[in-house]
């Protein structure tokens, strides 16, 4: 059942809010392999399969005299962010953007440095991009509050001009110390600017993007910024085959699908599924019983929507719903 959810939710929502229906002939994405999320108390051994040092390597990254080493926790962390001044930018910002998210995300999200938006509100990803982004997240299985957001720079570069490398320097080591808190098994960089910064490269997004790199053994995935997609839509499918290989590797780590451990979820194979609740959307499954919804799934995974018919098999017909 719950890889039944998970296609639909491939489909339905990343094809039609994303990219648009389905043409005839194409093949809707395949599904993460788990939707279970265990409890927070087996952390302990997913990170020894993960490789414990990884995250104290990363933390070695940060200057022996830097404060960060006396910071403990997130909350910390965003205190000495706000308090100190590192580079011209802390002076000027209206406020810092730290982070957002779970602070034991199993997937970070790096982008590049606030906009606008974001300085207003303190937030990284708000405004149009901030929505595609979510709506990306959704697609391959996460809601926004599953993973943990950040950016290269906490301070808002004028005129939304590219960080310098100075401030790339003065601003890493806060994220070092961000990635060695959250303990994340998966990055994905967004931008070409968060993956040369993150990874100390010099390259294009184009050779970087499409496959994983090695950050002192965390996997990177690098793929365009969601403000890029917003001006080119081209670039929508090679970042919607990036997030499908960041998907895979994800379940292949063990990562854990946060919303699936929502005690108002409850999926029983055999018996009908409320699927607004399951999969935030108004898609319901039918198993064994059918389920009155907006849309209504059967076995066969044919889906019918209001704006769209995308599957190769045929819609359920009237006759064939019934109400519980």
């Amino acid at each position: 059942m719950p890889d039944l959810l998970a296609e639909i939710r491939a489909a339905f929502e990343h094809q039609i809010e994303v990219y648009g229906p389905l043409l005839q002939g194409d093949t809707p994405p395949g599904p993460p392999k788990s939707r279970q999320r265990p409890l927070r108390e087996s952390r302990v051994d997913a990170d020894a399969a993960m490789n414990e040092s990884a995250y104290d390597r990363i933390k070695g990254l940060i200057p022996g005299n830097s404060l960060l080493h006396m910071h403990q926790t997130l909350s910390e962390v965003e205190e000495y962010v706000r308090t100190t001044t590192l580079i011209a930018l802390d002076e000027t910002r209206i406020n810092p953007v730290f982070g957002v998210g779970h602070p034991g995300a199993d997937l970070m999200v790096i982008g590049e440095a606030p906009g606008a938006d974001e300085d207003a509100k303190g937030e990284p990803f708000v405004g149009r991009a901030g929505k595609l982004l979510t709506k990306i997240l959704q697609a391959i299985g996460f809601e926004r509050e599953d993973v943990y957001i950040a950016n290269i720079l906490k301070s808002r570069p004028p005129n939304n001009r590219d960080p310098r490398t100075d401030e790339i320097q003065a601003h890493l080591p806060i994220l070092y110390r961000q990635i060695s808190l959250i303990r994340p098994k998966i990055l994905l960089c967004v931008g070409r600017t968060s993956g040369t910064s993150l990874l100390g490269v010099k390259s294009s997004l184009a050779a970087l993007r499409g496959t994983f790199h090695d950050f002192h053994g965390l996997p990177v995935m690098v793929t365009y910024h969601p403000a890029a997609l917003l001006r080119n839509p081209n670039w929508k499918r090679p970042t919607w085959d990036d997030m499908q290989l960041l998907r895979d590797r994800y379940t292949e780590l063990g990562g854990h699908f946060g919303h699936a451990q929502n005690p108002d979820i409850a999926v029983k194979t055999g018996v009908a599924v409320k699927a607004d609740v399951a999969v935030n959307t108004d898609v319901a499954v039918k198993t064994d019983v059918a389920v009155k919804t907006d849309v209504a799934v059967n076995t066969d995974v044919a889906v019918k929507a209001d704006v769209a018919v995308i599957t190769k098999s045929k819609p359920v017909s009237k006759k064939d719903k019934s109400t519980v």
